[in-house]
């Protein structure tokens, strides 16, 4: 049975197929570039696509359905009154998740303590994170087409609850 599941897990990474988000990335045959390549491919066929991605992965549309509406505007004041703002540079609205777990980040490691707190991070959770997150993440992981993004998303959501339940207990 164990030369049954190596022989398919080498034919699936030969194919760039993963059978399980972890083991086949695990696997000696998988190169860091091969690996990031499968991790990349996935990522633009969910999140970017051409038009309309088939995961959106922004406050927005989760909160709206709609993308660029009111959570996005909202947030906007907010990053503005903890000093922060968009990089020009970026293609990503601030709404994103990636962007929002950064302002977690800087929430949390920066060294600006009227603006780095415990307090700043309940709110902006709260308001920006706690919201939408498990919506997305609920739709990640329905996705088909979802491997190695099934596991961030299981292990996102996880971890939201996490953090949801340490800030239950401040307010406690």
């Amino acid at each position: 049975m164990a030369d049954d599941l190596d022989a398919l897990r080498r034919s699936a990474l030969e194919e760039e197929i993963a059978i399980d988000p972890f083991e086949g990335y695990m696997a000696a045959e998988v190169s860091s570039d091969k690996m990031f390549g499968m991790t990349a491919a996935e990522f633009a066929a969910l999140f970017q696509g051409v038009g309309k991605p088939e995961v959106f992965a922004h406050a927005s549309y989760h909160l709206t359905g709609f993308m660029n509406e009111k959570p996005l505007a909202t947030l906007r004041s907010d990053l503005a009154a903890l000093g922060l703002s968009r990089d020009e540079q970026s293609l990503e609205t601030e709404d994103h998740v990636s962007y929002l777990f950064e302002v977690m980040r800087y929430l949390i490691a920066g060294d600006d303590v009227a603006v780095c707190n415990l307090e700043q991070q309940r709110r902006f959770f709260r308001a920006h994170l706690q919201t939408w997150v498990e919506a997305l993440c609920a739709a990640t992981l329905a996705h088909p087409r979802a491997d190695t993004w099934r596991a961030v998303a299981a292990f996102t959501r996880e971890f939201m609850l996490v953090e949801t339940q340490g800030f239950d207990l401040l307010e406690a």
